[in-house]
């Protein structure tokens, strides 16, 4: 989970069956709270859980929320870096893939 005022983001994890998931939630805290399920159009990380996401707070990829590594299906684990940004229309989309195995 990732706070980006006034949002709380949460991406990815599982449910009760242990499927994977990777959507993204987020609650707005400027107003009554609500859940609301973000669809992303085009690229996006294969589902997962165990992954870390923080929020950069200088920079060029000032209020981007980084998303690295995590557990896929059959315990396969992520070595990759994915970054998440929302446009001013209040739309998001998923910028930056990098693999450190292509590296």
């Amino acid at each position: 989970m990732v706070y980006l005022k006034p949002h709380l983001i949460i991406y990815g994890g599982c449910n009760a069956d242990g499927s994977l998931k990777n959507d993204l939630w987020i609650v707005s805290l400027d107003k009554t709270p609500a859940w609301n399920l973000i669809e992303i159009k085009g690229n996006c990380p294969t589902p997962r859980m165990y992954h870390t996401m923080a929020l950069c707070k200088h920079g060029p990829a000032k209020n981007m929320i980084f998303l690295f590594g995590g557990r896929g299906e059959n315990k396969v684990v992520y070595n990759d870096l994915w970054g998440l940004r929302m446009h001013r229309g209040g739309n998001w989309d998923w910028v930056i893939k990098l693999s450190y195995n292509n590296l």
